[in-house]
């Protein structure tokens, strides 16, 4: 089949478009960043990028073969065909991987070949080594404890409580994963004093906690945030924070914080500044919230609320390499500060188009006001997480995406 319909990203349209320029008016001078003419280049190429999405969506939609949902119905009734229900089929499967690692009842997988399921119970893949005792601390204000597996050692506490200090004492951990925070821009902004109760001191009583109870290392979820309205973009480490919001002041702060307790204590840190973070079980709070909600608002067949134009774009990441990052932190030493990140951006109008070709749903979208605090372009360089912790490959927004709007399907 021609490649002529096949989507194009922004970075490819763009290239094109300044080699054309640069070929018509026999200079470089005209496709500098920051130029007029490199201004409109960027501008159309965002267009042209949505434009190619919707071509290649229009074609796929048109054949039998690569037409999908309401499409594919719609194909099948013109021969005279009517499509029947999908039903769920059961059968038993066997899972190697890590000893000791615990299934979740609900857990999406897919073989080789394709074959996508999920699985009806939970179950831990037999251990013949040394297992880690992991105890999780939550206050269950956005969570639920039938998340947590049944090996793992609940524990019901805020991260402000003083009963904290007491609990690493007796425990004795090895190594911290800090998450728990405030994540809501729009909130910080509302409620500073809130915002800072939550993410400033509360790390400053767990990291009390993990000094006086020896802890060896800790493990910081930070956030893009932190680099602001930043238009230097792909992002890396090197740029100074100058943050738009108050949680992302917080997330600064959190940091110099952490930085200063390892290096007075002895303790080893690294801070993971995650970009947009999506995937299964996603509440609708956070930077990569947005996903989950437009999901639940798709399954539901209500219409969408985008804030802006829908042309900011965001660096989305899926929750299973954030996972992997963190297990691969579990064994650094020294003082980091890493963005975990794709190092692609996607506008919020890209991220629909992908949305509605793997549901076969038109969605009806209303267009609001930016709010306050909100960045407008956001994408990090991951040069330097792949040098500390090694190479990584990222989910593709595809299949992270396919994977998340099947687990909100079956749980809405």
């Amino acid at each position: 089949m021609s490649d002529l319909f096949d989507a194009q990203t922004k970075d490819q349209i763009e290239s094109r478009m300044v080699q054309t320029l640069h070929t018509l008016t026999d200079t470089d001078k005209t496709a500098i960043e920051g130029s007029f003419a490199r201004d409109m280049i960027d501008t159309n190429a965002v267009e042209f990028e949505n434009c190619y999405a919707e071509m290649a969506m229009l074609r796929d939609a048109a054949f039998a073969e690569t037409a999908w949902g309401d499409y594919l119905t719609l194909r099948a009734e013109e021969f005279g065909i009517q499509r029947k229900q999908a039903v769920k089929a059961n059968g038993k499967v066997t899972v190697t991987g890590q000893p000791g690692a615990y299934i979740i009842r609900g857990s999406l997988f897919q073989t080789q070949d394709g074959l996508r399921f999920y699985t009806t119970e939970s179950a831990t893949i037999p251990a013949d080594g040394t297992e880690a005792d992991i105890a999780v601390l939550d206050n269950l204000s956005s969570g639920f404890k039938e998340y947590v597996p049944l090996s793992m050692n609940l524990v019901q506490m805020d991260v402000r409580d003083k009963a904290l200090i007491d609990f690493l004492l007796q425990e004795k951990f090895d190594t911290v994963i800090h998450l728990a925070a405030q994540t809501l821009v729009p909130f910080s902004m509302e409620y500073p004093l809130v915002d800072a109760d939550i993410n400033i001191k509360g790390l400053i009583n767990l990291l009390e906690g993990c000094r006086k109870s020896g802890v060896k290392r800790i493990i910081f979820s930070s956030s893009a945030a932190v680099y602001g309205d930043n238009q230097h973009l792909p992002l890396t480490e090197k740029e100074i924070p100058a943050p738009t919001s108050f949680y992302g002041l917080s997330k600064v702060t959190a940091e110099s914080y952490i930085r200063l307790y390892c290096l007075l204590y002895g303790m080893h840190g690294i801070i993971l500044r995650f970009a947009n973070v999506y995937g299964e079980r996603q509440g609708e709070t956070g930077e990569g919230g947005v996903i989950s909600i437009f999901a639940r608002l798709l399954h539901e067949h209500k219409p969408l609320t985008v804030f802006g134009d829908g042309q900011q774009t965001r660096d989305f990441i899926y929750v299973g390499d954030i996972a992997e990052t963190m297990v691969r932190s579990l064994s650094y030493e020294g003082l980091a500060t890493l963005n975990v990140s794709t190092g692609c951006k996607v506008s919020l109008n890209a991220l629909l188009s992908v949305m509605e070709k793997l549901t076969g749903q038109i969605p009806s979208v209303q267009y609001g006001p930016r709010r306050k605090g909100d960045i407008r372009d956001s994408v990090l360089s991951h040069e330097a997480l792949q040098k500390e912790l090694g190479p990584m490959t990222f989910t593709s927004l595809q299949d992270g995406l396919s994977r998340t709007l099947a687990y909100f399907s079956t749980h809405p």
